[in-house]
Parts: C-alpha cells; structure tokens; sequence
C-alpha cells in the first residue's frame, strides 16, 4: 500500500538541503511514525552508478526522530520532528552536525521534507526553493509553502532507499 507520510531527510538531496536560517515550524507535539526507524540504504538510479549512502532513523522521543545521514565518508546529524503545515503533514529538519563538527549558527540549518514508504522502499522528497524561496524567515516560508501547497513540485524529485533488514 502506498501512502505519503510526514517524514525527514535526505539523500543526495540532503546534501545540499539545509537551505533556510529559521524553522518552517517549532515543534508541534505530534508523534513520530515508528515504520521509518531504522537503517536503510541508498538505491542507485537507473543507469547512473552512485557513491554508499545510507539513512539511519532513530527515535528521541515520542515527537522527535535523530537521523544520521551517511555517504561515503561524509556524515550528516539532524534533529527531526514531524509537523503539519495547511494541509500537508511532513517533518521538520534541524542540522545538528556534519562530520567535521557542529553546525554553526551562521549556515543554513533548516529543511522541510516528505516521505514515502512502499513496502521495503523509503522515498524523500525535500522543499524545492525555486518554488518556496530562498533565505526566507519562518512567516515568509510559511507563506509562500500555504500559497504553494497544492503545486506538485513543492517538493523535488525523491531520492530513493530500501530498509536493511536485521540479521538472525
């Protein structure tokens, strides 16, 4: 069964994802969904070769997720938690550290993304800025998201992973 769910991160899409100074939303006390905890892997696209990626997704607390963020030898730790703006429910990330060290105050630290899960198959799709904009604080982004809710390429194009499975 297929459905969209509030979700977080990444892919190489995460890379680059970190592109707003201020939250779309604080936090809003809804629950995590516990099906997206877990280690998964990156899916090549068809026809193209792609460096190791990998997603790990652990719970905080019952509203917030920690998400390691992995490809190659670069790492990438965010804070998430899920929120619901208008009428589209997706996840709020937080920057909280890359593998060179913490996040700093004057780099771009926010992200807004959707998920998918089909199965084994994990689908992440982040806010796309050319529909949002760019360095806008909370009450402009959120704005311009409202306005733009029922546009298709609010969000990108997903990056795709499939869950490992646990060894006996």
């Amino acid at each position: 069964m297929k459905r969209f769910l509030p979700l977080f991160v990444v892919l190489a899409l995460l890379i680059a994802a970190c592109e707003y100074q201020e939250p779309l939303s604080e936090k809003q006390g809804i629950r995590i969904d516990e099906s997206v905890l877990g280690l998964w892997m990156g899916v090549p696209e068809k026809n193209k070769t792609s460096s190791k990626e990998d997603l790990l997704v652990l719970q905080i607390s019952a509203t917030e997720y920690f998400v390691h963020y992995n490809e190659g030898n670069e790492s990438m730790y965010f804070r998430a938690y899920p929120i619901k703006v208008g009428n589209i429910s997706c996840l709020q990330l937080q920057l909280i550290g890359t593998s060179t060290g913490p996040a700093t105050k004057n780099e771009p630290q926010y992200q807004v993304a959707l998920y998918q899960i089909n199965g084994d198959e994990l689908s992440i799709r982040m806010m796309n800025t050319s529909v949002v904009g760019e360095k806008l604080g909370s009450a402009a982004m959120r704005e311009a998201f409202l306005k733009n809710q029922t546009n298709d390429k609010l969000f990108r194009e997903p990056g795709k992973f499939r869950r490992v499975k646990k060894s006996s």
